[in-house]
């Protein structure tokens, strides 16, 4: 094996653990805020109930019996919570990516700004 094939192969490896690595954050991130958002969903919650009774009021309206209104207007609960926190899931990542490369980035300038002073002392002595 040659260099370049093992550098591709070690690249390729590197690539599949940081997929791997940000899926497991997201899978992390979702399930917490799923947890958060069921925390929440308590029958004295009034946002709750007031959104059971809109979706309920509006299904009844449609010509469903109460009890299919009632299972259907849980389900889209449901569907709303999962929404929400795939939603702050991603917000959550692209925040740490963010800060990531905003730190990179000050660093960098930092870099850039050391080596400027220090080629200013040399060309002065």
């Amino acid at each position: 094996m040659t260099g370049i094939v093992i550098v591709t192969y070690s690249r390729f490896i590197a690539g599949l653990n940081s997929i791997a690595g940000f899926y497991t954050m997201q899978l992390n991130y979702n399930q917490q805020f799923k947890m958060s958002f069921l925390d929440k969903l308590a029958p004295d919650n009034d946002n709750l109930l007031q959104r059971t009774e809109l979706y309920k009021n509006l299904l009844v309206s449609k010509g469903y019996t109460s009890g299919e209104a009632t299972g259907i207007s849980n389900m889209l609960i449901a569907k709303s919570t999962g929404v929400q926190s795939e939603l702050l899931t991603i917000r959550a990542i692209f925040l740490i990516a963010a800060i990531a490369m905003a730190v990179a980035f000050f660093i960098l300038i930092l870099f850039a700004v050391i080596n400027k002073i220090k080629a200013a002392r040399n060309s002065n002595d």
